[in-house]
């Protein structure tokens, strides 16, 4: 990579005044690239210029009939800077054709494009995410040009974000919107199975391979062939299982257990967890290799609390959809109920949300929601969720962010015994009060070394 010295963007008369430390905090570190025939990332020099352009003198040169030879700039100091070398195409920021040697701000999370090219500015850790928190909808529509970009490329891509927020529902619209389309699109939660079974689904196996193997079976790698693969809950899987994955995506081939002979494969992988991966590749408890393998570029999807404006469109489809699976009328929907609604605080976010109004719907006798039949907000204990099944409340305070984003620090194991001992030690009821399925509550009492209940009687 070729870097030219000094930074001749004379920024005492043409950067806002207003940058501060608050700008600098933004300031992308990585440049993350992807068309059809060439997918890059680049990590950033403190200062300098970058010329990206199909020239053999260019720092990134890109193999794309429709780059000009120097197409476009960056111009790196405290602050990243995108210029336009006169391009015959020209270079687009997030949908906007700058003018020739028109000079502009690049903030994380931002895309430009040039021919058939589209670049993400990224840091090298944190997740791409566009907008402040509390900015929902920016932030959300950030996000899917962000992913309607990605899709077209054969990067891969990990979603994070807390439990319930819809990742899987992400990693669909993005297989929906990719080349992949036609071909299948096979998820698998990697928390639902015990290793052995977990090894078994994915790489499959040969007749006689282990005990009640009767019949060799292809794995999901393989019936993904062609299209895409969904690994929801990745941090599940054991060290083990990642070193053979690994390997997968490095030889973009698949043995069967049991077997000598490689199979090649065509998959394209998307990935999705609750816990920070970075974290957890510096602890040793995720390998960093795999890490960096699954993290082509990550999206963040945020919690259901900073995306209130999409609450009343989820609520009425839920509402909807649950009245038809129960066979009655959908009831309206009062403004009290939905003022409810936005004032709780939805650790569960969309699942819960959608729990709630299942709930609502077997609740409610007459034509209309009420404030009686959705969670009651606790204004005075922000932390406290109330438990209408019960009367009693359970403590959702921050949980420990080895499982989960790093806004949730600590409070994890608590939530969880509290919530079965409420449960009477039924792990399906309990799972559903926070938000999370069986298997992933199973999965967490051994991380905790928690005994599996058995349930109360009497």
């Amino acid at each position: 990579m070729h870097v030219e010295e000094g930074d001749p963007f004379d920024r005492d008369s043409k950067t806002p005044s207003d940058f501060g430390e608050q700008r600098r905090a933004r300031r992308p570190t990585l440049l993350l690239g992807f068309s059809e025939v060439q997918d890059w990332r680049l990590p950033l020099p403190e200062n300098g210029r970058l010329i990206l352009g199909r020239g053999e003198g260019c720092a990134v040169m890109l193999k794309d009939a429709l780059v000009s030879r120097q197409h476009c700039c960056l111009h790196l100091s405290s602050h990243v800077f995108l210029e336009d070398l006169g391009s015959t195409t020209g270079t687009r920021l997030m949908g906007r054709t700058l003018r020739r040697g028109e000079k502009t701000l690049l903030k994380r999370g931002d895309v430009f494009e040039l021919g058939n090219t589209s670049v993400v500015c990224q840091s090298s850790s944190p997740a791409v995410a566009a907008g402040p928190a509390g900015a929902s909808g920016a932030t959300m529509n950030g996000l899917r040009r962000v992913l309607d970009r990605v899709a077209h490329s054969r990067i891969n891509v990990l979603i994070t974000g807390e439990t319930g927020v819809g990742k899987g529902v992400l990693a669909t619209e993005l297989h929906s919107k990719s080349p992949r389309a036609e071909h299948p699109f096979v998820a698998l939660n990697c928390a639902e199975l015990q290793e052995t079974l977990l090894e078994s689904e994915l790489f499959g196996h040969e007749r006689g391979a282990f005990t009640g193997a009767s019949a060799s079976k292809p794995g999901l790698i393989e019936s993904a062939d062609g299209g895409t693969l969904f690994l929801d809950e990745v941090g599940e899987m054991s060290l083990a299982t990642q070193a053979k994955l690994l390997r997968v995506l490095e030889d973009r081939s698949v043995r069967r257990v049991g077997s000598v002979q490689a199979r090649p494969i065509d998959v394209r992988l998307l990935a999705a967890s609750n816990r920070n991966l970075a974290m957890e590749s510096e602890r040793g408890t995720f390998r960093r290799d795999l890490y960096f393998r699954l993290n082509g570029i990550t999206l963040e999807v945020p919690p259901l609390r900073q995306r209130l404006d999409e609450l009343e469109a989820l609520a009425r489809a839920f509402l909807a959809e649950s009245s038809d699976a129960h066979g009655r009328p959908a009831p309206v929907l009062t403004p009290e109920a939905l003022q409810a609604l936005r004032q709780h605080s939805w650790p569960g976010n969309i699942r819960e949300l959608r729990n709630a109004i299942d709930r609502a719907v077997v609740l409610c006798a007459g034509d209309a929601l009420t404030t009686e039949h959705v969670p009651v907000p606790v204004e005075t204990a922000p932390n406290v969720v109330p438990l209408a099944s019960r009367g009693m409340a359970v403590n959702v305070g921050p949980a420990d962010d080895t499982l989960a984003p790093p806004d949730r620090t600590s409070g994890e194991r608590q939530r969880i015994e509290e919530a079965l001992d409420h449960c009477a030690g039924n792990q399906s009821r309990a799972a559903k009060l926070l938000g999370i399925s069986r298997a992933t509550l199973v999965a967490r009492l051994d991380r905790y070394g928690l005994p599996r209940p058995r349930k109360k009687t009497g």
